[in-house]
């Protein structure tokens, strides 16, 4: 840290960053009046960056110090990592004679976590010098107070007869989401989950693959039995005696490591999947929609499939698993690490599989579409798996390829319009059925057009082959 005198003109002030709300004229006043009484108000505190200086913490005294016509200022320069200056900031300013609002805090630590990407509320306490539990509460009731503004506006759209996928394509989230969003009348929405003798130290921040690594002698508890037929109990929501839960690995990990709630609710998920609990049970168990209790399982399945060779969907990545399915990137990278590094802690995919396809267990609706990635289309392609599997044979992507065109050979841009064309004739059948067919007639015929160029297109791909052959 250095002390300097600094230009004025040099000193830029970045808003984004500083953790007040306003400028109080008041204590700018009173700074001014200071000045002419020769009082030394203490240097500012500032970061340098292309040959400027950004404020962190003096905001009234260079104010005051611009009034008076001063053209430099003593200042302590300071070296901070650039996405902890809103930290920093927070904190100098925190320390002041005119600490920071609770408003001014709480948008300082949700700012941090959402914008500067620093997701560990340790680190976020540690820079702004308060308790991790205080962290934890204002990024809860930010949290809660988003998704409720997010569930009254899904609820909206509801109300004007917008299905899940065109309330998806309207707020741009996911349909699991707005699902879940719409069953939150009926689960409550909370963010943590409580266990059996879990200690509540878990935090994010810390290496999965070290956690996984670590559990090597855990027992992970008593496996189904992967023989066992899928009427093997009376369907039933309520809830096992406490004495049949299985055991959980979970309170070991805070030996190793932290998890973030979100993460705790997968891996127990899993746990009373191989326990052969009913997707309404755990649903109710974890206080969590179902609909995510069956995407933890097909997420696992995912996993199995992208490490299948030749497999369709092998070598899929975290991301693209995480998006088909609706779910949080942290925590499908979570299962991943832990497939990768002790696989035994999981059900197997033949028990998930199988689960997945109980009749308890099967989503109350029927898709219209089967997205890739879905949860249907993963079951379409696991079911193809296990058939062959029965059957003794390959399956049709193990098949040694004929040498004719494969739907992923024809190039991209067409496959691309082919799918837009798709949409939008769907999209067309509903203003059809709306009785509004003839407000778009102009573009029915512009799209009619892009569809014949599209169709020619598959079709010269597709010569190009037979060429070849």
């Amino acid at each position: 840290m250095q002390l300097k005198e600094i230009l004025l003109n040099k000193i830029t002030q970045d808003q984004g960053i500083y953790p007040r709300f306003n400028t109080d004229p008041e204590r700018v006043s009173l700074f001014c009046e200071l000045l002419d009484c020769g009082t030394n108000l203490g240097p500012v505190k500032l970061v340098r960056e292309d040959g400027y200086y950004v404020l962190l913490d003096g905001n009234h005294r260079l104010e005051a110090f611009r009034l008076k016509g001063r053209k430099k200022i003593s200042a302590h320069i300071m070296q901070v990592e650039k996405r902890h200056w809103r930290l920093a900031a927070a904190r100098f300013n925190n320390v002041s004679s005119k600490p920071l609002t609770r408003k001014e805090l709480q948008k300082t630590i949700w700012e941090a976590w959402e914008i500067d990407g620093i997701q560990d509320t340790q680190e976020i306490a540690h820079e702004l010098g308060c308790s991790v539990q205080y962290v934890r509460r204002i990024l809860r009731e930010s949290r809660q107070a988003d998704r409720k503004e997010l569930r009254n506006e899904v609820l909206e759209f509801k109300k004007q007869g917008l299905s899940c996928r065109e309330i998806a394509e309207k707020t741009g989230i996911p349909k699991s989401t707005v699902h879940d969003l719409l069953m939150d009348d009926q689960v409550s929405e909370k963010e943590t989950v409580s266990f059996p003798d879990i200690e509540e130290t878990v935090e994010n921040g810390q290496n999965n693959k070290k956690i996984a690594s670590e559990l090597s002698n855990i027992d992970p508890g008593p496996t189904l039995s992967e023989g066992a037929s899928d009427d093997s109990h009376e369907p039933s929501h309520s809830l096992p005696e406490t004495a049949h839960k299985p055991p959980s690995v979970i309170p070991e990990l805070s030996k190793y490591g932290t998890l973030e709630p979100g993460q705790k609710k997968a891996l127990r998920t899993l746990e009373l999947i191989r326990a052969d609990w009913t997707v309404g049970q755990i649903s109710k168990e974890l206080e969590h929609p179902e609909v995510s209790v069956r995407n933890v399982g097909a997420v696992l399945i995912a996993l199995y499939q992208s490490r299948s060779p030749r497999h369709p969907y092998a070598g899929r990545s975290v991301d693209d698993i995480a998006d088909g399915l609706g779910m949080k990137r942290e925590v499908v990278a979570f299962l991943d690490e832990f497939l990768a590094y002790m696989p035994g802690i999981f059900p197997t995919r033949e028990t998930v599989f199988h689960w997945l396809r109980k009749e308890d267990n099967s989503p109350p609706y029927r898709a219209q579409d089967c997205p890739a990635g879905s949860l249907t289309d993963i079951m379409r392609y696991e079911s193809i798996y296990w058939k062959s599997v029965n059957d003794g044979v390959k399956c049709p992507w193990e098949e040694e390829n004929d040498g004719g065109p494969r739907y992923e050979e024809v190039p991209e841009e067409v496959v691309k319009g082919f799918q837009e064309a798709m949409d939008f004739f769907r999209r067309l059948t509903d203003l059809i059925q709306t009785g509004a067919f003839d407000l778009v007639m102009p573009e029915v015929m512009h799209r009619y057009n892009l569809f014949l160029i599209v169709q020619n297109g598959f079709r010269d791909a597709l010569m190009k082959y037979k060429e070849v052959l």
